[in-house]
């Protein structure tokens, strides 16, 4: 009986048994149309009990997760009449707080797996199918072992392991970090007569890893991303991921084509801080507009500073040499940050000064005046109903010398600074006279409480703390 019938007739046999007592273990968790639901409070006990378990971190109010929502119903069904071992979990991560912080849970939804202590991120299509085949990949060894001379691999990307042995330190290492980080590649194994990794990747030229036996992981990791590749919905997450500076090159297929070649060079010399990335703007119009690139094709390089560009209004995209000298630029502080801003405007005289994207930086920490800002759209309802008692404090407080008050519309300008940022809206801030510090105002949206915010905080007193008009 040859290898393939005999783990055929182990499968057949083994995976339904440990299917059934996989199942029995999660009747102690209350479930919702088949979907376990996982709190805080049993976080810990679920993983426990289930060796292979993907969890929804959802919101309520979420949109994309009222969509998911009948398709994970169904991709739980689906695992358990085909007897694979593997559950599904939902945590609310509105009340939820402890264990989406522990996951690094960002958006909404966000699906992991977690599979006997290592937890993948899952990356494809919501839909039920997709999530059940994807299930039932990672269950699979995320190891190919290949003859060793065999040279074509399957995927985009492949690594591939020569080993002299199975006990060495670098054979375990590499399956188990295969293991944790199989949606990257495919992951292959050979005999030989002397260890060594080599990452293949389509159209490039391989990549040999020589560094300690220890750092394996991150080379895998680094080396996941084509020199030059393009970003799609799928790998966002990815690249968002990997913490490095995003280089978007934004501009048609064409565009891509007739730029590849000075890009990769680009890469080659960028590779150790930034990804270089294609947007196809046929299918994401918009974004260079976001952007604001000035036309395609463009850069838009992002880092933790913010977002800077290069335009090719002069074909600067056809020279490998300026486009390094622009990062080199940008290094040292020569380019300008890109800033999406409202003009500044001619008049802005009223007790609420019109703070845009150009001024925030200068308005917000002034050496001579205490500062409140508040962050708002012209859509938020909050914001809307907020408004009146903002503006009636406003006026309160126009008169004194050492103060002044602001708004930023968020929906047409961006913070150029990291001490300002937003989550919610309306957001305020508040800052004292000559120092860098930004302080959000927790308290009630009331004139009144806003005045006894700011008397409590001034750096000279209020004209009128001690004695307090009726607001």
């Amino acid at each position: 009986m040859n290898i393939c019938n005999q783990l055929f007739i182990i499968n057949a046999l083994v995976i339904p048994t440990f299917a059934r007592t996989f199942y029995e273990g999660s009747k102690s968790f209350a479930s919702e149309d088949g979907v376990f639901i996982v709190t805080d409070a049993n976080y810990d006990d679920f993983i426990a009990a289930h060796p292979v378990a993907m969890i929804e971190f959802y919101a309520p109010w979420c949109g994309y997760c009222k969509q998911l929502a009948p398709e994970y119903a169904r991709a739980a069904s689906m695992l358990k009449e085909q007897n694979i071992p593997a559950v599904l979990g939902k945590l609310d991560s509105t009340v939820n707080q402890k264990t989406s912080t522990i996951n690094q849970v960002d958006a909404y939804p966000t699906l992991k797996l977690f599979k006997n202590g290592t937890v993948l991120s899952y990356p494809g299509d919501r839909t039920a199918k997709k999530i059940v085949d994807w299930i039932q990949e990672m269950l699979l060894p995320s190891t190919t072992e290949i003859d060793e001379n065999q040279t074509n691999y399957n995927g985009k990307i492949a690594y591939v392991l020569e080993y002299t042995s199975m006990e060495e330190e670098i054979f375990k290492l590499f399956v188990t970090v295969a293991d944790k980080h199989r949606p990257l590649g495919k992951f292959y194994t050979k005999r030989a007569d002397k260890n060594s990794l080599t990452v293949y990747r389509d159209g490039e030229d391989p990549i040999i890893f020589n560094d300690k036996v220890e750092e394996i992981e991150k080379f895998i990791m680094d080396e996941s991303f084509p020199l030059f590749g393009q970003i799609t919905s799928d790998n966002y997450m990815q690249y968002v991921e990997s913490k490095k500076n995003l280089s978007w090159f934004c501009g048609t297929s064409a565009h891509f084509e007739e730029y590849k070649g000075v890009m990769i060079q680009v890469a080659k010399h960028q590779r150790k801080d930034t990804l270089m990335i294609w947007l196809d703007t046929d299918e994401f119009p918009s974004v260079p507009q976001a952007f604001l690139l000035d036309s395609i094709p463009g850069i838009a390089h992002l880092n933790a500073n913010g977002r800077y560009l290069l335009q090719n209004d002069k074909n600067q995209l056809n020279s490998v040499e300026t486009i390094n000298q622009f990062y080199i630029d940008v290094a040292e502080g020569k380019i300008k940050k890109s800033v999406k801003s409202e003009p500044i405007p001619e008049e802005n005289n009223n007790p609420v000064k019109i703070v845009v994207g150009s001024t925030l930086e200068d308005f917000i920490f002034q050496s001579d005046k205490d500062v409140m800002l508040v962050i708002y759209s012209p859509r938020c309802a909050y914001c809307k109903k907020m408004e009146p008692e903002y503006e009636k404090f406003a006026e309160k407080v126009k008169l004194e010398p050492h103060v002044q008050i602001g708004k930023f519309n968020s929906d047409v300008n961006e913070s150029p600074i990291p001490e300002v940022t937003w989550e919610g809206l309306p957001t305020i801030i508040f800052t004292n006279a000559g120092v860098r510090n930004v302080e959000v105002y927790e308290g009630e949206r009331t004139a009144e409480e806003f005045y006894k915010f700011l008397s409590q905080r001034v750096t000279i007193p209020l004209s009128n703390s001690d004695k307090q008009e009726e607001l």
